[in-house]
C-alpha cells in the first residue's frame, strides 16, 4: 500500500514519533537500540522527508509501544487519490493490514478477490446510476 504522502503528513509523522518517544521519556539512542538501528538511523526516521515504508511504520509503532493504526494514520497511510480518509476508516485499513500479515497466502488472495469483486460491483452500480 504505497500512496502519495501529503506535504505535512511527513512532518506530522516525524512529530508523532518525537511526541510518542517523549511521552515515554526515551532517548533516540534507546529507541535505536530497541529497533536494531543506529542512533543516526533513528534520527533519520524522525527527520526524513520521504514517506516511510509500511514495515518501517510498523517497526516504529512496536518500538514506541503504540498502536500500528495510530502510526499509520500519522504517516498518512489510508489516503486515496489525495483525498482525506476519515480516521476511523484509516484505522480500519491499518487493522486489516495487520490481520492480513497473519494469514496464509491463499486466505489473503481470497480476500483480495473479494475486494476486487466489491469494487467491480460498486463501479457497475455507479455506471448504472449515471445512465
Amino acid at each position: 500500500m504505497s500512496g502519495s504522502i501529503q506535504p505535512d503528513d511527513q512532518q506530522n509523522f516525524s512529530a508523532w514519533i518525537r511526541a510518542t518517544r517523549g511521552r515515554h521519556g526515551w532517548s533516540q539512542a534507546a529507541c535505536a537500540r530497541k529497533a536494531g538501528r543506529t542512533p543516526q538511523q533513528w534520527h533519520s526516521l524522525e527527520t526524513r522527508t520521504l514517506k516511510p515504508h509500511l514495515e518501517t511504520v510498523a517497526l516504529i509503532a512496536r518500538v514506541l509501544e503504540a498502536p500500528t493504526s495510530e502510526a499509520m494514520a500519522a504517516a498518512g497511510y489510508g489516503r486515496e487519490a489525495g483525498a482525506d480518509v476519515p480516521p476511523a476508516k484509516s484505522q480500519a485499513i491499518a487493522r486489516a493490514v495487520e490481520g492480513l500479515k497473519r494469514l496464509e497466502i491463499a486466505d489473503v488472495e481470497e480476500i483480495a478477490d473479494y475486494i476486487a469483486f466489491k469494487l467491480a460491483r460498486k463501479r457497475a452500480t455507479e455506471k448504472a446510476v449515471e445512465r
